[in-house]
């Protein structure tokens, strides 16, 4: 009969339960971001949006995509393009937090980003995959709201919020 407090037993166990316990952040992951998918480049779509703030989408995410996928590009001709496609940005209303109605609370509006990452195969026009995502931030996030260029600094924030998630999904 085996004794449950024998000392090779228990490393057995918790070594059974360290292996097991290590593994779990992999499971709630897609497949892809699982095998740490590569592209051969990644191709940005503001079209949905218009003027300024397709613009400045476009400028920041230039930026943040190669660096949030660093090590995931390669170039290879033939591994897939990655193309994130923006479909909306709304900005909200914040004016700075505000008491009102006797409840003593604040009112913060959130920004969002609504868009999109297809995977189209080398030599292909149809995506393999299609991977939706919505990013939400506090309006607050990038600082004062009463600075000339709030605006411009809420979509570099939102857009680097956008990319860094988005690694996680793809």
């Amino acid at each position: 009969m085996v004794n449950a407090a024998d000392p090779l037993t228990r490393r057995a166990a918790l070594a059974a339960l360290g292996g097991a316990l290590a593994a779990l952040p992999a499971l709630g992951r897609p497949a892809a971001a699982q095998t740490g998918a590569t592209f051969r480049a990644i191709n940005i779509d503001t079209t949905q949006l218009v003027g300024r703030d397709a613009v400045l989408v476009r400028r920041n995410l230039a930026r943040d995509l190669p660096a949030a996928f660093a090590g995931r590009i390669t170039g290879a001709r033939g591994a897939p393009t990655l193309l994130v496609r923006i479909t909306s940005l709304s900005l909200g209303s914040y004016t700075g937090s505000a008491s009102g109605g006797g409840s003593g609370g604040s009112t913060v509006d959130t920004d969002y980003m609504e868009g999109e990452a297809l995977i189209v195969p080398a030599g292909s026009r149809t995506p393999t995959a299609r991977v939706p995502m919505l990013a939400a931030v506090p309006s607050a996030s990038a600082g004062a709201w009463y600075l000339p260029d709030n605006e411009e600094r809420r979509i570099a924030y939102i857009s680097s919020f956008f990319a860094s998630w988005l690694t996680k999904r793809v």
